[in-house]
């Protein structure tokens, strides 16, 4: 158990929010261009669940920073489901 308080879990909540600003804003459009759109929100559902699996398990905060930074390319599934490629 991490024990924050409420501003410690409301920086946390901030971060990973920019962080996922930062994966749908400038990360996805060159992943996708690099490796397809199909392989990217494989990428994207992959690291969503690891993340999400990562808070739950953390037991420390850089664990939970590892899990964060995971859950932040879930972005990459926003692609798919805002495109409409045949790919």
């Amino acid at each position: 158990m991490l024990h924050w308080d409420p501003r410690q879990v409301g920086w946390a909540l901030a971060a990973v929010g920019v962080l996922s600003v930062l994966v749908q804003g400038g990360l996805v459009r060159p992943l996708v261009k690099a490796i397809g759109s199909r392989r990217a929100m494989l990428i994207g559902a992959i690291a969503g669940t690891l993340g999400f699996a990562g808070y739950g398990l953390s037991a420390t905060v850089p664990m939970f920073w590892i899990a964060a930074m995971l859950f932040g390319l879930a972005g990459l599934i926003a692609w798919r489901t805002t495109r409409h490629d045949p790919e």
